[in-house]
């Protein structure tokens, strides 16, 4: 991360794998649609999920992961409510987790104000971390990130997927994220054949997703019976759903669902990071 990054680059390319509990509560009858998502990824059961969602056939694949931004003060860790709204002050210091709720490569990039990425993970000639249900990415492993001069909009890009994506293997590569004026004319070389394919591959996973029947709010009851007539009248075979942090969730709830069998949907998250010219004050 540019602003953030630099401030903490060693801790953020050791990002760490640990188990770790769903932190989503119940409602009255203690069944949430998590819970539904989560039974599926253990048994598999498909219809239950696509009568939930309006599928008219079963389920075949699902892409789901639960992301929380923690901000450090004071020596404790809350999770930041609405991101999209959020303004950070310069000198917070932030703790990025990311669970999976199901077996899934997890691959992130940091997006600066200028549109300049960075990988995060994979590092360099590692393969994307094949994240197991239950288990958590964070990042950075040690420490926090803390925004720094000049303030601005980042973003972390997060793309979970079922099976690794061939495209996006460049993103191991060390001339990635080697600055170019270290680079020698065959490594510029390199780079720039990987980002054209990064590039294309994340659009292509975007706009896919962008023309997806989408759902984004809180998963309550009348709200989930409305989008799931729309799915039904359109008869959609995949749906994105995201559910923010309330004051029942700490943490952020996307997925991707598909009742095609040869489908490989691959879910596409951005993380905002907001900051402000405003500097945050510790004792």
């Amino acid at each position: 991360m540019k602003r953030l990054y630099l401030t903490c680059i060693c801790a953020a390319m050791a990002a760490f794998v640990a188990r770790g509990v769903p932190s989503w509560a119940a409602d009255d009858d203690g069944t949430t649609f998590r819970d539904l998502v989560r039974k599926y990824t253990k048994d598999g059961d498909g219809k239950t999920l696509a009568k939930k969602i309006g599928f008219s056939k079963e389920v075949q694949h699902v892409v789901a992961l639960e992301y929380a931004v923690l901000l450090s003060a004071d020596g404790k860790e809350s999770p930041v409510g609405d991101l999209k709204s959020h303004q950070f002050k310069l000198g917070d210091r932030i703790r990025v987790k990311i669970q999976p709720v199901g077996n899934a490569y997890i691959y992130i990039l940091h997006e600066g104000a200028s549109g300049h990425r960075l990988c995060l993970l994979p590092t360099s000639d590692e393969k994307p971390p094949f994240v197991k249900a239950g288990e958590s990415v964070s990042l950075p492993a040690d420490g926090y990130f803390e925004f720094a001069e000049p303030p601005g909009n980042e973003q972390l890009l997060v793309v979970a997927t079922e099976k690794a994506i061939s495209d996006l293997a460049g993103l191991a590569n060390v001339v990635f994220n080697k600055p170019d004026d270290q680079l020698t004319p065959q490594e510029k070389e390199i780079k720039n054949s990987i980002k054209a394919k990064v590039q294309e591959r994340l659009k292509s996973i975007r706009d896919h997703q962008a023309e997806t029947t989408t759902y984004r709010g809180l998963l309550d009851d009348d709200a989930m019976l409305d989008f799931s007539r729309g799915v039904e009248t359109r008869g959609a075979a995949e749906t994105v759903i995201e559910e923010p942090a309330s004051t029942k969730t700490t943490s952020t709830f996307a997925m991707v669902a598909s009742t095609k069998p040869e489908a490989q949907p691959a879910l596409y998250v951005s993380i905002p990071l907001r900051s402000i010219a405003l500097k945050t004050s510790r004792p």
